[in-house]
């Protein structure tokens, strides 16, 4: 458990710790572990080093992936890179002051950090994950009139929010129309993006990968 994690931890590196986490106490940390502000099993991790950041693992020996339910708080956060959304497979990682930082399990930056391998935390999507997650589609679509206004209000009434909107044009013929949404899901996503392919003029509707 995590109390008996504590034990294995030289006090100097546990002062360190709270010292950059802002508390003044070890009482403090576990408080906002109780309150559910932080995760234990992330903070672990983070104190533990080398000696924790391999995935809990169950009796049998197996990886035991830490589930994300959306409800972590200021613990995870979400790459901007990749925009993970639940459905999608996902790997998280371990920075100092930010806890974890979710990616896709394919993200080009997670790539890179894995010469950091130490600091990768296996991770999966809680079955009752909560709130809705920032998701990046890029519209192929004939250069007319009025139709960037069709389009925004096909997602509206759906009750999707648009975080961002702008267009690129390809060529004099052809525009791309780069979007920000909220989505649940990758379910909730991909009717979204059926309804899209139904509008006239529209070529392509794609999800940006990275």
């Amino acid at each position: 458990g995590f109390d008996s994690s504590l034990d294995q931890l030289p006090q100097d590196k546990l002062q360190d710790f709270l010292a950059h986490q802002h508390y003044t106490l070890l009482d403090d940390l576990l408080d906002e572990i109780a309150r559910g502000n932080r995760l234990p099993a992330i903070t672990a991790q983070q104190l533990l080093g080398e000696m924790a950041a391999n995935p809990i693992e169950r009796g049998d020996g197996a990886a035991q992936p830490v589930a994300i339910r959306g409800t972590e708080g200021f613990m995870v956060s979400y790459a901007k890179c990749c925009h993970p959304i639940p459905g999608d497979p996902i790997e998280g990682y371990l920075s100092f002051e930010k806890g974890v930082v979710v990616h896709r399990e394919r993200c080009n930056n997670l790539g890179d950090m894995r010469e950091n391998s130490e600091r990768l935390v296996a991770l999966r999507w809680d079955d009752e994950v909560e709130g809705e997650y920032p998701v990046e589609l890029r519209i192929e679509m004939e250069n007319r009139r009025g139709v960037i206004a069709v389009i925004a209000t096909r997602i509206n009434s759906m009750g999707v929010n648009i975080e961002k909107i702008s267009t690129d044009d390809k060529d004099y013929q052809f525009t791309y129309v780069l979007l920000e949404l909220l989505v649940r899901n990758r379910v909730h996503l991909a009717r979204i993006m059926k309804r899209l392919r139904t509008i006239n003029y529209v070529r392509k509707v794609t999800r940006v990968k990275n």
